[in-house]
This record gives structure tokens, sequence and C-alpha cells, in this order.
């Protein structure tokens, strides 16, 4: 499927705020864009302005950001992103398309791009040439093919160039990643308008797009016949990519819990020899281990994952553990 996203010639992406804000936050979205107003301003919980919704003056057509027609707030660093207004002559949509994905990369591929003008006209497709192409970039195109995020990627060689397609653009370089590539803090550069470098069909632009950046999977469970049998598979998936967990160097922590008087479950951390002996990890099982302690010493029991001393699963904590659903 074709998708697209819309650009024009003129537009303010970021500015730094002053520290005029009438007590809103550090951000106060701008009143005025480019041939445009404001029109609603949001805040979150706490009163803090976090983006806005804007629209085009009379016979002008919107250039938008990643959230349509809304401006938003960078709280890393206080700039905008904003949306701006052109004449329709100047506005055109940049519709892109992966090519040559395949099984276990299947929303990867080179990019290749054409213009659509207001009035429907469709231009010629092209390739993009990878200098200075950043992910930034990359995940600029993804989000306009539908994804969250991106990565620049070297192809492999099933990969091959997109056959008859000129060189469209260069020096394709975002400097945030949470925008379209018509957004201001991107830049490009036409083909060939330097004049130089002259790039080859294997320096064609190629991304990889997903939806999850980094996300652990973690489901304690023990064997319904031999209570004393604990499980605890895992699953990392790492910018779209399932990881293969078992060489990772990843170690788990078995634990049992008991609910203390205010209704909370306390963790007491088991030590091998004396709680539990550890049996080989398994690809589909994931960690083993036999309970040897007490059974009727814990109201349930539960496993977390480590890699290093870094605790990989606390996004999962509702789920790493075998307490009943009504506790």
């Amino acid at each position: 499927a074709v998708v697209s996203t819309q650009s024009g010639h003129y537009g303010r992406g970021s500015d730094e705020n002053t520290d005029n804000n009438d007590g809103q936050g550090p951000c106060k979205m701008p009143e005025i864009i480019y041939n445009g107003k404001l029109i609603e301003e949001f805040s979150d919980d706490d009163g803090k302005v976090t983006h806005g919704k804007y629209e085009c003056d009379e016979g002008f057509m919107m250039v938008e950001t990643n959230m349509k027609d809304h401006g938003f707030c960078r709280e890393m660093d206080f700039s905008y992103e904003l949306p701006f207004c052109v004449e329709p002559a100047e506005w055109s949509d940049l519709q892109f398309e992966l090519v040559g994905g395949f099984r276990k990369m299947p929303n990867s591929g080179r990019v290749k791009f054409r213009y659509v003008s207001a009035d429907g006209t469709e231009g010629d497709w092209h390739t993009g040439c990878d200098d200075h192409f950043n992910s930034p970039g990359a995940g600029a195109v993804c989000r306009t093919l539908g994804f969250n995020y991106g990565k620049m990627i070297d192809p492999p060689r099933r990969m091959r160039p997109i056959p008859d397609l000129t060189f469209g653009i260069t020096n394709f370089w975002c400097y945030y990643d949470d925008v379209l590539p018509s957004s201001p803090s991107c830049h490009t550069d036409d083909y060939g308008e330097l004049g130089y470098p002259i790039c080859v069909p294997d320096e064609q632009l190629a991304v990889s797009c997903f939806d999850v950046w980094w996300d652990v999977e973690v489901h304690f469970h023990m064997k319904s016949k031999r209570k004393d049998k604990m499980f605890c598979p895992v699953e990392i998936e790492k910018e779209g990519i399932k990881m293969k967990t078992k060489k990772m160097g990843l170690t788990v922590g078995w634990g049992g819990l008991n609910k203390n008087e205010g209704g909370e479950y306390v963790w007491t951390p088991f030590e091998e020899g004396t709680h539990y002996e550890s049996r080989r990890f398994s690809r589909k099982k994931g960690f083993r281990a036999t309970f040897t302690g007490n059974m009727d010493d814990y109201d349930c029991f539960a496993c977390n994952v480590y890699l290093g001393d870094i605790w990989l699963n606390p996004a999962a904590i509702q789920a790493n553990h075998n307490c009943g659903m009504d506790d």
C-alpha cells in the first residue's frame, strides 16, 4: 500500500521557548503559525501545556505534524514541532513504499518515494541516496508508513537495489526522532543539485520499521500436577526483532510472595541450594527450577529476569507471579 505525508516549502519546526509562559509550564503553544492559528491548547494532569490544535487561514492547506493538525512541545528541550500552512500550489503529498522485504524482515526494505500535488497530479517514483542519512530520518519515513519507529539499515544481499529508478534526493537527515519528513527539522538536497557526490544503486536508502522499541515479557507459572516445578519463560523484543534469549547472559531471581496486613505482597528472594535447584534453560519454557522448600510458607511464587544488575521486567510485574486473580 502507498501511504503518505504532506509537505510544503515553509514552516517553523522548533524554537526555544521564552520565560514568558504565563505560569502554564515550560511550553506555551504559539498562537500563530505560518498562515494559520491556534484554536485549542491542551495540558497534562499537572497543568503543563503539552500540545495544541491549529487551523489554516482560509485558502491555505496544512502541512501536518506526526500529530496531524496538532503541534507539540518537546519536554527534553522545550522545542516545538508545529504544523504550517501553504497555498495549494505549494502543497504536496510525499508518498513512500518499501521494496525488497522478506519473511525475517517483513517491515524493511529499500525506500522509494514520489510527490503528489494538491490537484492529484502524481510525480515519478524515485529513490534516495544514503549519504548522511540517519535513523531519525528513517523514523520519519516509517512514521509516514504508519509505524511508531524506524532505523536505517545496511541492506542484506537479498534486499537488492530497486531497478529502473533514478535518485531523487540525497543528504536526507532529521534532527528529531518524532517528526515526519516534511518537518523543518529534516533536511534533503535534490540529487545532483550540488553536482556531487555520485551515488550508485547499492547506496539506495534502506530502513527497518517497527512499533515496539523495547519490551520484555515474563510469565511465571508452576506445573499444575507437580507444584514444585517453577518456570519463567521470557521474551525480549528490541526494535521490532524477537531476541534469542538463550545466549544473552540473562539470569533469573526466584522468590516467594506473602500478603501483608495492608494487602500488599512482600517479596522474599530465594537462594539456590536452600529454596530451589536450577534446571537447564529451555528455549520454549525459559528458566526452570525445582522448589525444595515448604510450599505452605508462601502465598504464591514469582520470578524476575536480569541482565547483569539491570532488572529487565518491572513493566511485566503483573505477569511474573502465580498469585490469584482476586488478589
